[in-house]
């Protein structure tokens, strides 16, 4: 059994965060999402931020999660760790 990835393979933060955004729309849409849920104003600049540090803060997973449906545990393996 071959375990060894290629590159073609591979699966990156930065992948994961830019097709987690792009499900939702696109960072405006989730600015305006977070927005919504959150009920206190969250900007486009604060969600491409996310995207240059190839990371989801915690505390947003679950709402991205629940719109994604992509699993907290993919969207930040260490904070959400499959159980």
């Amino acid at each position: 059994m071959n375990n060894n990835l290629t590159k073609s393979d591979e699966v990156t933060t930065e992948s994961i965060v830019k097709d987690a955004i792009q499900k939702v729309g696109g960072v405006g849409a989730v600015a305006r999402l977070v927005t919504k849920k959150l009920g206190k104003s969250y900007s486009y600049q604060a969600v491409q931020s996310w995207v240059s540090q190839d990371r989801i803060p915690p505390k947003y997973i679950p709402i991205i999660s629940d719109e994604t449906g992509i699993s907290k545990s993919t969207l930040d393996p260490i904070v959400f760790q499959e159980q």
